[in-house]
């Protein structure tokens, strides 16, 4: 059936059916007009001699007004400002725009001036139309004489001219029709147009668009049966569903949004976020904004946040709170309920039900016999359990119970950056966002060190589990295995789970997390350590033979003394009058008493260490030197005995020792 629909929904209208389909919008009209796309050529760099300065023009701007889209307009900007009759002077002067439409720099269409007198700024009508005057088409020249501008502008329909969206222009003005003299082109080459780069809108992303959220549809073991309670099921559904005007200028219509359950990006003080179609937001792109009809009749501001052409999808935000709608979980299935809300010829809150009618995982859309009209675009196409499978976006033309929804995982494409897992259909996988915010972690790094000899040690033990002891223990939130690597390489390294010591200074270690699909990465985490040389020497001790009280008369008592690390030992007595003590040379830690008079004999005893060893603790030896013990021997000279007692007894001469 005929409906009037979006000047631009064609171009943007689902196209998985090679029979034609009808966007699903109401029309409009109000009355406005803004410039909403504009481009200018090069200046003019050369103008003849015999040009009077009046009609020397500098550039040519195109422009399209948001109030019809059809009409072209152009302006030829000139030196000086413009006289009313400049172009009704009676030497046919005139100015016009010179229309290039395949592109051999040739003119092909001419919108002119006629011999009128310009009053204020009102128009006059113009020629447009082929060069050679074929091919009439209204058009309209008007210049701006109130505020003394020095442009002339032409309006024209593209569509009665009949060029494409791409094409060449050039200005001219000539202060004598009827001379070979006198007239200036700008630019001095026809300059390219591309009004593709208005009609053909990318995708866009204007302020932070929200994350998907962990909200998931209930599962249910029968999808085909419709809800317990459809009145309530509504009844906590209608609410989050609503109107989105967009009027500008003679374009415009209504179409139905939805609040979506989505995590709102930081820092953002809205409330609620919409999705919606794009071609029910087309023509307000230029101004950013749209109408918000709530269920309760109150009218509110919605701020375009994102729009996606290419899958008819639109994100809005709003300040008032709404309950959000679910939009994941398991993919549709044939046969399974599906009701829709939306506002149908602008009347708001209408529910209709029926059944998914097909489903493609392939190019993400359903098809499904719940009747929808015009205005329910953008509207919720839900499950038995209140979760939305897809977006309401067009019918099959001529049909009825032939609705067709975009699904849910489109918005993943630009509307909601979406995380792993949260695709909106399960096994379908959609766009993950880069920076969608993942689970938070941290990094507990710690040591029981504070320095480390590396005289003692060369290696410290890395534990990244609770069950092993480490010097450095590394843990995260997560459970996620961290990086560990050394600031300081000359000090020391990092290699698998150990840290090489190398030098002395502060040794430096950095844990980092790089995060996976479900975390973000950690804050990096560091220790400090201490590095320190000092050797640690050798302990010795001194060892001697044990020394019993002596006779003076033994004169001499050989000892061994030594020390543990075979280095020499130092002996000192403490009275040389009562002994003394030399090392025996010629034998290895022998040493000699001397005895040399009645008392106690004390010797000092050390070993100072060296480079290996630390110095042995000081040993004192004594022992006591007693009188000469005296001996009594028998001597004989012949039968004559004598007895002889002394320290050392000899017998007097001629007497035999016996």
């Amino acid at each position: 059936m005929p409906l009037r629909v979006f000047r631009k929904v064609a171009k943007f209208a689902i196209i998985f059916f090679v029979f034609q389909t009808i966007s699903i919008s109401i029309p409009l009209k109000a009355n406005a007009a803004n410039k909403v796309w504009s481009t200018t050529t090069p200046l003019d760099v050369y103008n003849r001699p015999d040009l009077p300065t009046q009609y020397d023009i500098l550039r040519v701007e195109v422009g399209l007004y948001d109030n019809d889209l059809d009409l072209v307009h152009f302006w030829i900007q000139f030196k000086n400002p413009l006289l009313p009759s400049q172009f009704n002077d009676g030497r046919d002067s005139w100015a016009g725009i010179l229309i290039d439409s395949n592109g051999d720099d040739k003119e092909d269409f001419r919108v002119s001036t006629y011999s009128y007198t310009y009053s204020k700024n009102f128009g006059q009508n113009a020629f447009a139309g082929k060069w050679d005057g074929a091919s009439r088409c209204n058009a309209v020249s008007w210049m701006d004489l109130e505020e003394n501008s020095p442009y002339l502008g032409f309006k024209v329909s593209q569509k009665c001219l009949g060029f494409s969206n791409k094409f060449k222009v050039m200005g001219y003005s000539d202060y004598s029709a009827n001379d070979n003299s006198s007239f200036d082109y700008a630019p001095d080459a026809f300059a390219t147009i591309d009004l593709g780069d208005y009609y053909n809108p990318k995708p866009k992303v204007t302020t932070p668009v929200p994350f998907s959220s962990n909200s998931i549809g209930k599962q249910l073991s029968n999808y085909s049966n419709p809800p317990e309670n459809l009145s309530n099921l509504v009844s906590e559904l209608r609410d989050s569903v609503v109107t989105i005007e967009c009027i500008v200028g003679e374009t415009g219509g209504t179409g139905t949004g939805w609040a979506a359950s989505v995590q709102m990006p930081e820092g953002r003080t809205s409330q609620t976020y919409l999705i919606t179609n794009y071609h029910v937001i087309s023509d307000c792109i230029y101004r950013g904004t749209v109408d918000v009809i709530l269920n309760n009749k109150t009218k509110v501001v919605g701020t375009l946040a994102a729009w996606d052409p290419d899958n008819d999808l639109a994100g809005i935000y709003i300040s008032t709170k709404l309950n959000p709608m679910t939009w994941q979980g398991v993919t549709p299935l044939q046969g399974g309920w599906a009701g829709v809300l939306g506002s149908p010829k602008g009347l708001p809150g209408v529910l209709t039900t029926g059944i998914v009618s097909s489903v493609d995982t392939n190019n993400v859309w359903i098809t499904f016999t719940a009747p929808i009209n015009p205005g329910n675009s953008g509207g919720p196409v839900f499950d038995s359990t209140g979760r939305v499978m897809a977006i309401a976006t067009a019918k099959a033309r001529d049909s009825e119970g032939f609705g067709i929804g975009n699904g849910v995982p489109l918005l993943c494409e630009v509307v909601i950056r979406c995380g792993q897992g949260q695709s909106g259909w399960s096994g379908v996988s959609a766009k993950i966002s880069n920076d969608f915010p993942r689970k938070l972690q941290s990094i507990d790094l710690s040591t029981n060190l504070t320095t480390v000899n590396s005289a003692v040690r060369k290696t410290l033990a890395i534990s990244f589990t609770p069950t092993i002891v480490g010097d450095i223990t590394v843990r995260t939130t997560s459970g996620l295995i961290p990086e560990l690597k050394s600031e300081t390489p000359l000090i020391c390294q990092v290699n698998s789970g150990t840290v090489n010591i190398l030098s002395t200074g502060t040794c430096t270690i950095r844990a980092d997390q790089s995060g996976s699909a479900d975390y973000s990465p950690a804050p990096t985490a560091r220790i400090f350590i201490g590095i320190y040389f000092t050797k640690i020497l050798k302990t010795q001790v001194i060892q001697t033979d044990v020394v019993q009280d002596v006779f003076l008369s033994d004169k001499e008592v050989a000892i061994r003394i030594y020390a543990t690390s075979n280095l020499e030992v130092q002996a000192k007595s403490d009275d040389y009058n009562t002994c003394s003590i030399f090392r025996d040379r010629t034998t290895y830690n022998e040493y000699v008493i001397i005895l040399n008079d009645v008392g106690v004999c004390g010797i000092n005893l050390s070993q100072v260490g060296n480079s290996d060893y630390s110095p042995a603790p000081d040993k004192y030896l004594s022992f006591e030197i007693l009188p000469a013990e005296k001996k009594t021997i028998t001597c004989f000279k012949g039968k004559i005995k004598k007895k002889v007692t002394a320290v050392n007894p000899k017998c007097p001469v001629g007497f035999k020792r016996k």
